[in-house]
């Protein structure tokens, strides 16, 4: 059996922000926003040796992972997570497509078949938002949609905080760029977001 991608044993040398963002990928970061805990469970069974404490490296560590999390987040890194250990983490879609990239590196070197199919709550979202008569007008005249119509189309209220909006969207961004949807990406990034622009 192979040992999993970026195992200390597989020596696949990673560094330890990339780690990180395959432990967050691995445990449906793709979508999910996920607790810095559970990233350094991840983090620690696929590389023990570096995600451990110190003094007793038998137990995972938090502060390792948080940092490494915090690394993967750098724009010099390539921005591939959002989120704080307080907000807890999800990739962001340049974070999906490297993990992508990576594992079908892998699955081309090592033969192994991975699923990287939206799970069904992503498959809702993305469903949800391509039925939305903004989305349909938007392919049809490529005309960006109004605050109000993107609040509407992830679900939301017209007045919704601006951070509400703006995470609906990096999740939808994130389910699109995992399932191959390139139209709604586009219509994703048409919208206006935060300071009105994505």
């Amino acid at each position: 059996m192979a040992e999993p991608p970026g195992s200390d044993r597989a020596d696949l040398r990673l560094p330890n922000h990339l780690v990180s963002v395959l432990a967050l990928y691995l445990l449906g970061g793709a979508m999910t926003r996920t607790n810095s805990e559970d990233v350094a469970v991840k983090c620690f069974e696929l590389a023990p040796q570096r995600f451990c404490w110190r003094r007793y490296p038998e137990y995972p560590s938090e502060i390792r992972t948080r940092v490494a999390l915090g690394d993967a987040k750098k724009t010099k890194n390539g921005s591939l997570v959002s989120g704080s250990s307080q907000t807890d983490w999800i990739l962001t879609p340049e974070g999906v497509s490297w993990c992508r990239a990576y594992v079908e590196e892998l699955d081309s070197q090592e033969g192994v078949t991975r699923a990287t199919q939206l799970t069904l709550t992503e498959q809702r979202l993305i469903l949800q938002l391509t039925q939305h008569t903004q989305y349909q007008s938007f392919l049809e005249h490529r005309a960006p949609p109004s605050w109000a119509a993107v609040a509407d189309t992830v679900g939301l209220l017209p007045d919704a905080p601006a951070a509400a909006v703006e995470r609906r969207i990096t999740e939808l961004a994130t389910a699109a760029r995992a399932g191959g949807y390139e139209e709604v990406e586009r219509f994703i990034a048409a919208c206006p977001c935060g300071s009105r622009q994505l």
